[in-house]
C-alpha cells in the first residue's frame, strides 16, 4: 500500500512539473526576445548617432573648404579685375580714345586682347578653376546681325587636369592672338561673346560703386554655349579709373572640375550654390 501511495505521489508531482515547465519556457523565450529587441534598438540608436556625427563633421569640413576656396577666388578675382581694367585704361590713354569709341575699332580691340591674354593666362594657371575670362562691353562691328548681343573679349579654359603645364584653349577671342601665345582655339570657338547667353548680363553690367572686394558674385549653373558642360562663373566688374563700366571678368568653375576637386562620398558637393557668396 505504501508503495502505491508513493507511486501516485510521484506521478502527481511529475504532472505538476510538466505543467509548470511550459510557462517557464515561454517566459524565458519572452525575456530573450525582449532582451534581443533592446539590444537591437540600442545598436540602431548608436549607429544613427554615429552616422549623424560623421555627417556633421563631414559637412563642417566641406563648408570650411568652400569658404576658403571662394575667399581665394575673391582675392584672385580682385587682382584680375584690377589688372584687366589697367590694361584698358592704358590702351585708351595711349590712343586718346574714350571707351565708347572701342565699338567698330577691331584694331584697338585686337591690340587690347594682345595685351590681356598673357596676364589672363597667368591668372588662370595660378587659380584653382577651369577657366578665366574678360568681357568688354564693345564689339568689332555694330552693323552686323546680332551686334546688340555680341561683345569682344577673351575666354580661356584649361584643357585637362588642373596642373601648371596643362594646355590652354581659347573659347572666345581672336584666334590669331591665341595662336601667337600658344592658346589653341576650342572646338566650339567663336570670336565674340553672346550676352544673350550670358546669365543676367544686364544686371551685372549695372554701374555700382561697391568696392571690388565686395562686388564679386557667383552665377547660377548653366550649360556653356555649344557644349554639354555645366559651369558657374565667378564674376567681378571691370571699371575704369573714372568709374566707367568696361565689362566683366572672372573665373569658370565647371561641374567636372568641381567634382574632380571637391567630390564628397555623401553628395555634399551639390551644395556649392548654397555655400557660395551671395
Amino acid at each position: 500500500m505504501h508503495f502505491f501511495a508513493r507511486h501516485r505521489e510521484n506521478i502527481r508531482q511529475s504532472s505538476m512539473s510538466s505543467r509548470l515547465l511550459w510557462p517557464c519556457l515561454l517566459l524565458a523565450a519572452l525575456l530573450l526576445t525582449f532582451g534581443a529587441a533592446l539590444f537591437l534598438f540600442a545598436s540602431l540608436h548608436n549607429t544613427k548617432k554615429d552616422t549623424t556625427r560623421s555627417l556633421e563633421i563631414q559637412y563642417s569640413v566641406f563648408q570650411n573648404d568652400m569658404e576658403r576656396y571662394f575667399d581665394q577666388l575673391a582675392v584672385m578675382g580682385v587682382n584680375l579685375s584690377e589688372d584687366m581694367s589697367a590694361e584698358v585704361d592704358k590702351e585708351l590713354a595711349l590712343r586718346q580714345m574714350s571707351f565708347a569709341q572701342l565699338n567698330d575699332s577691331p584694331e584697338v580691340l585686337n591690340a587690347l586682347e594682345e595685351e590681356m591674354i598673357e596676364p589672363l593666362c597667368r591668372s588662370l594657371r595660378r587659380t584653382s578653376c577651369s577657366g578665366a575670362f574678360v568681357l568688354l562691353d564693345a564689339t568689332v562691328n555694330t552693323r552686323m546681325e546680332g551686334a546688340e548681343h555680341s561683345r569682344a573679349g577673351l575666354y580661356v579654359q584649361k584643357s585637362g587636369a588642373d596642373t601648371p603645364t596643362v594646355p590652354l584653349l581659347l573659347y572666345r577671342g581672336s584666334a590669331d592672338v591665341g595662336k601667337t601665345h600658344s592658346v589653341m582655339p576650342h572646338r566650339k570657338w567663336r570670336m565674340e561673346f553672346q550676352t544673350d547667353q550670358f546669365p543676367d548680363y544686364e544686371r551685372w553690367m549695372t554701374p555700382s560703386s561697391t568696392p571690388l572686394y565686395q562686388a564679386y558674385t557667383l552665377t547660377e549653373r548653366f550649360s556653356l554655349p555649344g557644349t554639354s558642360e555645366e559651369v558657374q562663373l565667378f564674376l567681378l566688374p571691370l571699371r575704369g579709373r573714372d568709374g566707367t563700366m568696361y565689362g566683366l571678368c572672372g573665373f569658370e568653375i565647371s561641374q567636372s572640375f568641381f567634382k574632380q576637386n571637391f567630390a564628397q562620398p555623401t553628395g555634399f558637393d551639390h551644395l556649392i550654390c548654397l555655400l557660395a557668396p551671395a
